[in-house]
Order: structure tokens, then C-alpha cells, then sequence
């Protein structure tokens, strides 16, 4: 049970200040939280794009677009970083923009905010 308690413990941690600035580490372990919480909730662990098609096609879920923009974002600052296609320039900015996207999703979206607070006892509305 204590690994449990340290996994809590550690996701609490993401939400304090130095945690939330838009760093290329922060933007990424956040998204990647945003990930994990929409692959569990459609039960597909394939990829983060199979989970959303099926939350969309379920309908239960109509505030997705942030989180499908998220995604393409992630993945661009992912895929093309090492491959010099993006400049200093592209990645400030693509970081920026998921930082500004995270925000709208933590304060917006009813599925990710009731997943931190159920689950962490996490109000994301303050990231």
C-alpha cells in the first residue's frame, strides 16, 4: 500500500506552484496525466487518439477539442523535436500553448477536474 500512497503523493506534487510554470517538464508530465486519465476513462490503453474517438463517439463527453489540441501539440513537441524540425523559437512556443491549453482543461473540463478530485483530492481549477 505505501507505493499507492507515494503515487498520490506525487501526483498532489504536479499541482504545487513550481510544478505549474509552462517548463518543457511540466508541460509534458501534464499532458501526459491528461493522457492516462482519458485512456482509463474509455478503457483503451492502444493510444491517447483511440481513447478519445471512443469518449467522442460515446457522447458522454462533449469537451474534448482542448484535449484533441493537447494532443496534436504534445505529440508535435514529442516527434518533431528530435528530428530538427522545430526551431528554439517553435518549441517556446509550442510549450507555451500547452501550458495555456492545460489551464483551460484543469479549470474547464468536468471529466479531468472530477478525475483529480476524486481521485486526489486535487482541485486543478487553481493550476
Amino acid at each position: 500500500m505505501k507505493k499507492m500512497h507515494e503515487h498520490i503523493g506525487w501526483i498532489k506534487q504536479q499541482f504545487k506552484l513550481q510544478n505549474t510554470t509552462p517548463s518543457y517538464r511540466n508541460v509534458l508530465v501534464h499532458a501526459g496525466l491528461i493522457e492516462n486519465i482519458i485512456e482509463k476513462e474509455a478503457r483503451c490503453l492502444k493510444s491517447f487518439s483511440t481513447a478519445l474517438k471512443i469518449l467522442r463517439f460515446s457522447g458522454q463527453y462533449i469537451e474534448l477539442d482542448k484535449v484533441e489540441d493537447l494532443r496534436k501539440l504534445r505529440n508535435r513537441i514529442v516527434h518533431k523535436i528530435g528530428h530538427d524540425e522545430l526551431n528554439e523559437k517553435q518549441i517556446n512556443q509550442t510549450r507555451d500553448k500547452i501550458h495555456v491549453l492545460l489551464k483551460e482543461i484543469y479549470s474547464k473540463n468536468p471529466l479531468i477536474r472530477k478525475y483529480f478530485k476524486d481521485e486526489y483530492n486535487v482541485d486543478t481549477k487553481d493550476f
